[in-house]
C-alpha cells in the first residue's frame, strides 16, 4: 500500500499479519523540503518504536517484523520543527514479503540499431542490461537460488558479455524474434509457477511500435508479436505475474491503445510516451539507472519508477509511463497500485542495514568573467562518496534529430574533492557563454560495493548582461 501525504505531522495506520516482514518507507520527492523521522506504534497505548530517520538523507526506511496480527500506526514528522509548509511533501508506502520465496525468472534484451551505433551508445546499451543482469542474479541468489544464471535469459548483439565478471560469457544468444519467443512461451512456462514472475527488461533505440532487436539482421519486435506471446505464456502458467520494463525512445507506443500490451495483471513500465524519446547517460540511461538502483534498495516497481521518473523530469523531452491497470495508459494517480506490490526482494534480503545512496544537500553555480563558472555541490553518504559529477544543458543543446535514436547527455563535468571542505565538490565549466538558461543536473555515486547513484539535484542558470562584463572592463 502506499500513502501521499503532505503535512507538518501524519499518523496512518495498517493491518499487519503476523509472519510477514514488512519495509516501511518515507520519500521526499525531488523539490521537497520534508526531511523524515518515523515512528512505529502497535497500537495506541503502546511505546512507539525509538525515532527512525538517516544522519544525513531525507528519506527514512524501517524494517517490521509482526510478531502477530493487529493494527500498526506510523508517525511521520520534520526533523526541522521550524520547516513546513507545501512544499514539504512525501510519500510512504508499505510493503509486506511473505515469509516463502517467491521464485520467478527475467529475460534481457540488449538490442543493436546499427553497427556502429549512430550516437556511440551500444556501450552504454551493454552497461544497463548487464547492470540489470547482476540485479536479478543478487536478487535470485538472496532468495535462495543455486544458480540464478538458470533462471535468467539474456540475448546481446554481443555475446562475449561477462556482467558477473566470472570470466564466462553470460550471453545465451543473439536477439532474435525467435529466440524472444522461444524465451518467452517455452523456457519461461517450464519454470514458472503461479503467482511467481516473468520479467522482461527490453534496451535499445526504438520507434514507435517497433523495438531493435538487431536493426543490422533487419530483426524487429512489434507489441502485436510480444502481445501475443504473453498471452501464450498467461494461458500456460495461470496467476504468473508478467512485468515489462522497455527502455527505449517511443517506448510507450507498446502502451498506448492502438497496438498495446497492457492488459490486467501485467505491469507495463516504459522510460518515455509514445512521442518522445530517451537519454543516455555518462555510462547507460538516465531512466534506467535510477530505476535499476531503486530496485537494488529493495524497493518495489511502483517505487523504481517513481525514482526514475523524478531523475528525468528535467528533460522535457522524456515522459516515462507505467500501465498496471490494462487501460493502455499512464494515468498517474490510477496507476501504481499493483507496481507497489511487486519487487524483487524476500523476506531473506531485508535487514535492519538500510543501503543509502548519496545525497545531494544543495548545489550552486558561481559565475565568473569570459564564460567561465565553478559548479559546487555538498555530497554526503553514509559509506563514501566516490564519484560527483554535473551535466550540462546549454541553451541551445538539441537531442539527435532522429526520433529513434536515444539522445546522448552532453559530456559530463567531473567535480572533485575540495581540500579542507570533505563534503565539497567542485569544478571549473568554461562554457557559460550563450544568453539564455542553462540546466544543470548534479550526480554522485558512492564507494564502490555499494555503487548507489544519487538523486540528481537540478537547477537552471540564466545568462545575459553578465557575459558582456569583460568586454565593457576593457
Amino acid at each position: 500500500m502506499a500513502f501521499q501525504t503532505q503535512s507538518d505531522e501524519d499518523w496512518l495506520r495498517f493491518d499487519a499479519q503476523a509472519g510477514i516482514t514488512y519495509l516501511i518507507e518515507g520519500r521526499a520527492p525531488g523539490g521537497s523540503k520534508a526531511d523524515l523521522v518515523m515512528e512505529v506504534y502497535d497500537s495506541c497505548a503502546s511505546a512507539g518504536s525509538p525515532p527512525a530517520f538517516s544522519d544525513f538523507a531525507p528519506d527514512v526506511s524501517y524494517v517490521l517484523k509482526a510478531p502477530a496480527n493487529g493494527v500498526y500506526r506510523l508517525r511521520l514528522y520534520n526533523q526541522k520543527s521550524n520547516v513546513y509548509g507545501v512544499q514539504v511533501t512525501y510519500a510512504v508506502s508499505v510493503r509486506g514479503q511473505p515469509a516463502q520465496t517467491n521464485g520467478s525468472v527475467a529475460i534481457l534484451v540488449a538490442g543493436r540499431l546499427a553497427d556502429p551505433d549512430p550516437q556511440g551508445l551500444q556501450t552504454n546499451i551493454h552497461n544497463v542490461t548487464m547492470d540489470a543482469y547482476r540485479l536479478f542474479a543478487s536478487k535470485y541468489a538472496a532468495q535462495g537460488v543455486d544458480n540464478p544464471a538458470e533462471r535468467i535469459t539474456f540475448l546481446a548483439t554481443d555475446v562475449s558479455l561477462d556482467a558477473d565478471g566470472d570470466g564466462f560469457a553470460d550471453v545465451d544468444g543473439l536477439p532474435s524474434r525467435s529466440r524472444l519467443q522461444q524465451a518467452i512461451t517455452q523456457w519461461a512456462p517450464a519454470l514458472l509457477q503461479p503467482d511467481q514472475a516473468l520479467t522482461l527488461f527490453l534496451m535499445d533505440h526504438g520507434g514507435y511500435d517497433k523495438f531493435y532487436l538487431d536493426g543490422v539482421r533487419r530483426e524487429l519486435l512489434t507489441p502485436q508479436e510480444l502481445d501475443g506471446w504473453l498471452d501464450e505464456l498467461e494461458s500456460k502458467v495461470p496467476g504468473v505475474k508478467v512485468n515489462v520494463i522497455y527502455e527505449a525512445c517511443l517506448s510507450g507506443s507498446f502502451i498506448d491503445l492502438e497496438h498495446s500490451i497492457s492488459k490486467p495483471g501485467r505491469v507495463i513500465i516504459s522510460s518515455t510516451n509514445q512521442y518522445n524519446r530517451a537519454f543516455a547517460s555518462r555510462q547507460g540511461a538516465l531512466f534506467s539507472d535510477a530505476f535499476l538502483t531503486a530496485l537494488e534498495r529493495d524497493q518495489s516497481l511502483y517505487t523504481a519508477f517513481d525514482e526514475a521518473r523524478q531523475a528525468v523530469r528535467h528533460l522535457l523531452e522524456q515522459q516515462p509511463w507505467l500501465d498496471d491497470d490494462g487501460d493502455g495508459q499512464y494515468r498517474r494517480h490510477q496507476d501504481g497500485k499493483e507496481a507497489a506490490r511487486r519487487s524483487f526482494s524476500n523476506v531473506g534480503s531485508l535487514s535492519e542495514t538500510v543501503r543509502w545512496p548519496p545525497h545531494i544537500q544543495e548545489a550552486m553555480v558561481n559565475l565568473d568573467s569570459g564564460g567561465r563558472g565553478t559548479v559546487k555541490a555538498k555530497v554526503v553518504d553514509d559509506v563514501g562518496v566516490d564519484e560527483v559529477w554535473a551535466v550540462v544543458y546549454p541553451p541551445d543543446y538539441a537531442p539527435p534529430v532522429n526520433p529513434d535514436e536515444m539522445a546522448p547527455s552532453p559530456p559530463p563535468l567531473t567535480l572533485h574533492r575540495e581540500s579542507g571542505a570533505s563534503d565539497w565538490w567542485s569544478g571549473l565549466y568554461g562554457q557559460f557563454d550563450q544568453v539564455g538558461s542553462y540546466r544543470i543536473v548534479v550526480y554522485a555515486r558512492d564507494k564502490e560495493g555499494d555503487g548507489l547513484l544519487s538523486r540528481p539535484w537540478e537547477m537552471t542558470l540564466t545568462t545575459g548582461w553578465q557575459l558582456f562584463l569583460p568586454a565593457l572592463a576593457r
